[in-house]
């Protein structure tokens, strides 16, 4: 006998049905990541604006998923081990800014907009984002 466990792991705004509550109100980064061995959700926006950079991705279903009129800006992450969703919206109406991304065998189908951040941040090279988030996601003791 065999268990099935699908794991999902972030998801912003919580119902695809509170887009009125949600709107201008949710905005949420996501940098130096590692997901693996996940089903989905690495993340899932609904309604908001988000920022993902710097994320490795390996052996995952379905990574970014931009829904339900959300935007994003998407930058110098690694998909790898995967034939993945990399970056996509299940509805067609999430739309990103994808720049020096390694999507490997993963696809990117969204939609584009034009998005920057209002803060400051630096970005690794996508060549060095494997190796630095493998050394430094999580806990550190």
């Amino acid at each position: 006998m065999f268990l099935l466990i699908e794991i999902t792991t972030s998801l912003v705004g919580h119902s695809d049905s509170n887009g009125s509550e949600d709107t201008g109100h949710l905005t949420v980064t996501f940098a130096y990541n590692f997901w693996e061995n996940v089903n989905s959700r690495g993340p899932s926006l609904r309604f908001g604006t988000g920022h993902i950079y710097n994320n490795y991705y390996d052996n995952m279903n379905d990574c970014i998923n931009i829904r339900k009129g959300a935007k994003a800006l998407v930058e110098n992450n690694v998909f790898a081990g995967s034939s993945a969703k990399g970056l996509y919206s299940v509805d067609g109406t999430g739309k990103a800014q994808a720049s020096g991304n390694d999507f490997g065998k993963a696809s990117n189908s969204i939609g584009s907009t034009t998005l920057s951040m209002k803060y400051k941040y630096s970005l690794k090279n996508a060549g060095d984002v494997a190796s630095y988030v493998k050394s430094n996601a999580g806990a550190i003791l």
